[in-house]
């Protein structure tokens, strides 16, 4: 039989104490605070990460670490000579990744690479460098929220 993990558990828990959303107010508004203060940018909707995780702050410190780490792994796929359809597959993987988090540049660009990709495995002029500072962006805006603590 699967047992549910530790972080599946907490989650549900989390969810089910919500109320009549009185802490989930709290954390959307505490997010909002700290990205008028200068810890968020646009590169990384801070909001709905709050959602996707109910505002476990655990949760989103795990989700934010894969991503890093996703990025790390896929970069040198999509920006190499490789096989198209391989770096076509990576940028789809990155644009999955980056919706989970709210990076919607990184999710935008990875989208137009994969199409493009898989249209004729030619790259537009532009798009790689684009794709590179959008995920700069986006660490730099995850760098800041770990520092808000």
């Amino acid at each position: 039989m699967l047992r549910p993990s530790h972080k599946a558990r907490r989650v549900r828990r989390a969810s089910a104490g919500l109320g009549a959303g009185r802490r989930q107010a709290a954390i959307i508004l505490g997010i909002a605070a700290k990205m008028r203060d200068g810890a968020g940018s646009g590169a990384l909707d801070l909001e709905l990460l709050a959602r996707q995780t109910l505002g476990d702050r655990e949760l989103e410190a795990d989700l934010l670490e894969l991503f890093e780490l996703q990025a790390l792994r896929l970069w040198p796929v999509i920006s190499g000579p490789g096989d198209a359809t391989a770096r076509s597959d990576a940028a789809h993987t990155l644009k999955g990744g980056a919706a989970a988090i709210g990076a919607r540049e990184v999710m935008r660009i990875a989208g137009e690479l994969e199409v493009a990709l898989g249209r004729d495995g030619e790259v537009p002029a532009g798009l790689l460098s684009s794709l590179d500072q959008a995920l700069q962006a986006t660490c730099s805006a995850i760098a800041a929220w770990r520092r808000a603590g």
